[in-house]
């Protein structure tokens, strides 16, 4: 039986792969009508046939638009699609002018995607097929055991929730609290605001009365300074005309100091250019090192967010495969069972109908035998 049963997991096998190869051809013919296409080609049954599918197709989609639906279209597209498949398939130099060119060179993902799954699935499904009842039953047992957990993990879930839903109220009525507070706080605040404006009040009245007296006394002290200041003018004359000499002795020495001071100005004005050069290039420098720090900072903050986005994918990607991964198990789980109950009872009625014959034979030879004796 284990035999029988790998001879049509095989021939499933087969038949799997005979599709997906045909799919990979219908993904490198063009989708409308393309003289370039049949000015390469050189088979002319290859040509008929792409004639033939470009011609359905234009008809289906007119059809397809209009609302129609003609079910005799449909079938005539099918069948002028396999024909062209099938003449691909034998003339592999034209299927591989098609491949080459270069609107076939950036392959669909989505395309790549569905012969990836189509592939997926002809591996799980012959070895499912391939699988003994021993392997069948420790896979039941594991997706039992595997079930039981996640149903042991849903309820530490919902305990959680259910604690997570008492903190949450616990928070609120905190929030509530708080909220109380703060509106006794902006209370006061106003209160406060409302008598700091009042006594703002009192003391601009206070200010402009002692801005007036102010004002009283600056006006009787200027008189005192200006009659101080027309005695202190006759004084500075007299003083002058004393300190003319020594202001003359004084002119030298300042001659004399403004001399040396230009010659250590000089000096200075070297020492400073000598500094500010170095400052300048001290400053290209900074510049240039600050622009290659910004360039570093952006590349390095692109990885990383390169990175973050990759892990993010990958993550959703896994999650979908594992999915779909269990979707694509149940389906063979029920699948498997069916093939394996259309077997068994086909290899039953063989048998019965062996033991059937065996036994009528052998009727016939009793009555033979009985005959001869009388």
């Amino acid at each position: 039986m284990n035999t029988f049963t790998g001879i049509e997991a095989e021939r499933v096998n087969q038949i799997l792969l005979h599709a997906i190869d045909r799919l990979k051809i219908i993904t490198v013919i063009p989708k409308e009508w393309d003289e370039s296409v049949i000015s390469d080609l050189s088979q002319q049954v290859v040509i008929n046939s792409l004639q033939k599918q470009w011609r359905a197709e234009e008809q289906l989609i007119s059809l397809t638009l209009s609302g129609e639906v003609d079910f005799s279209v449909i079938k005539q597209c099918h069948r002028f699609v396999r024909a062209s498949c099938r003449n691909l398939q034998i003339d592999r130099q034209s299927l591989q002018i098609l491949m080459t060119r270069p609107e076939n060179q950036n392959e669909d993902e989505t395309t790549l995607g569905i012969i990836k799954y189509i592939n997926e699935l002809r591996q799980q499904t012959l070895s499912r097929m391939t699988t003994t009842v021993e392997d069948e039953a420790n896979h039941r047992s594991l997706l039992h055991e595997l079930t039981e957990r996640e149903r042991h993990l849903e309820e530490s879930r919902e305990a959680l929730q259910k604690k997570l839903d008492e903190v949450i109220e616990e928070k609120d009525k905190v929030t509530f609290t708080l909220d109380q507070t703060l509106r006794k706080l902006r209370t006061e605040k106003e209160d406060i605001t409302q008598f700091n404006a009042i006594e703002l009040d009192s003391i601009n009245k206070e200010m402009t009365d002692t801005i007036a007296k102010a004002k009283e006394t600056h006006i009787a002290s200027m008189k005192q300074l200006h009659e101080q200041v027309e005695a202190m003018e006759k004084q500075l004359a007299e003083v002058a005309d004393r300190n003319s000499e020594e202001e003359m002795k004084l002119r030298k020495e300042k001659t004399r100091a403004e001399t040396a001071l230009a010659s250590k100005i000089s000096l200075y004005d070297h020492d400073m250019s000598s500094k500010r050069q170095l400052f300048k290039e001290l400053e290209d420098n900074y510049n240039k090192e600050l622009a290659e720090y910004a360039i570093l900072k952006k590349h390095f903050d692109e990885v990383n967010e390169n990175e973050d986005r990759i892990n993010r994918e990958n993550a959703i990607l896994t999650a979908v495969h594992n999915r779909k991964l269990l979707g694509i198990f149940a389906i063979q789980t029920t699948a498997s069972t069916i093939i394996q109950r259309y077997m068994r009872g086909k290899l039953a009625r063989l048998a019965y109908y062996k033991l059937r014959k065996g036994r009528k034979k052998g009727k016939k030879g009793k009555k033979g035998n009985a005959k001869k004796g009388k």
